[in-house]
C-alpha cells in the first residue's frame, strides 16, 4: 500500500490504516481523490457516525462455466449438421445445443460486466450514508477495520 498523506489533529493517532479508509482516535478518512497523496473525500468525526451497516455484495465470475456451455452447445450443434439423423432428433439436438450457446454467451458476458465480490461498510451520518468497500466476500480488512473503529468510538 502506498502511504498517504494524512493530516493529523493534534493528540490524533492512525488506528488502522487500510486502502480504503484510516480509522484514527478521533476521524474516520475514507474514499480518498486522487492518486498517491490524495485528500480524503470524506473526514467525519467519530462523534457524528450514529453507527454502520455492513453489506457483502456482487458476483463471483462465471467465464470457464460459460465457456464449457459454448462449447458444448457448438459441439451439439455440429451433430445435428450430421447428415442421416432422423428429423427429430436432428431438431432436439439443435435446440439443446442453441440454448447451450446461448447461456454459454450469457455466463461470459455477465462475467465480464458484474459487480465484483466486495464487502461495504456503510457509515450512519445524520441522514448520509458513507461507503467504504473493500474487495473481496467478507474481507479480513473490513473485519480488523470494524474491530478498531469500534474500540475507536468507545474510547472516544
Amino acid at each position: 500500500m502506498q502511504p498517504r498523506r494524512i493530516e493529523l489533529e493534534p493528540n490524533e493517532r492512525v488506528l488502522f490504516e487500510s486502502i480504503p479508509a484510516v480509522v484514527t482516535n478521533q476521524r474516520l478518512l475514507a474514499n480518498w481523490k486522487g492518486r498517491g497523496d490524495g485528500r480524503p473525500k470524506d473526514r467525519i468525526d467519530l462523534a457524528d457516525i450514529a453507527g454502520y451497516e455492513r453489506v457483502v455484495g456482487g458476483q463471483d465470475g462465471r467465464v470457464d462455466k460459460g465457456l464449457a456451455m459454448l462449447g458444448g452447445g457448438g459441439a451439439a450443434i455440429l451433430i445435428a449438421l450430421i447428415p442421416g439423423l432422423p428429423d427429430r432428433l436432428e431438431t432436439l439436438v439443435f435446440f439443446v445445443g442453441m440454448a447451450g450457446a446461448i447461456f454459454g454467451v450469457h455466463f461470459v458476458i455477465q462475467s465480464l460486466v458484474r459487480l465484483r465480490p466486495h464487502t461495504t461498510l456503510l457509515f450512519k451520518v445524520g441522514a448520509k450514508l458513507i461507503p467504504v468497500s473493500f474487495p473481496g466476500r467478507e474481507n479480513p480488512d473490513a473485519d480488523e477495520f470494524i474491530r478498531h473503529f469500534n474500540r475507536a468510538k468507545k474510547e472516544h
